[in-house]
């Protein structure tokens, strides 16, 4: 399988993420925050932060109880 990909790779190339940004953001380890129109409730949402679309900023959640799970928002940019 390897002989077939280095051949592949030979003929056209390395592949890179191209022009979209979203792609290397993720090759390189980041996370993509999809913005929403409305606040998740942070005992159960899976991401740490969250884009509020409408309000144009970015929170972080803050967990100040692990058992039970108590978070709340806190605002991260202007």
């Amino acid at each position: 399988m390897n002989n077939f990909l280095d051949e592949l790779f030979e003929k056209r190339g390395n592949p890179h993420p191209g022009s979209n940004p979203v792609w290397f953001i993720e090759l390189e380890g980041g996370q993509v925050i999809e913005p929403t129109a409305f606040e998740p409730d942070p005992n159960t949402h899976r991401q740490d932060y969250y884009y509020n679309a409408i309000t144009n900023v970015l929170y972080k959640k803050v967990i100040t109880s692990k058992n039970p799970i108590i978070a709340h928002w806190k605002k991260a940019s202007n």
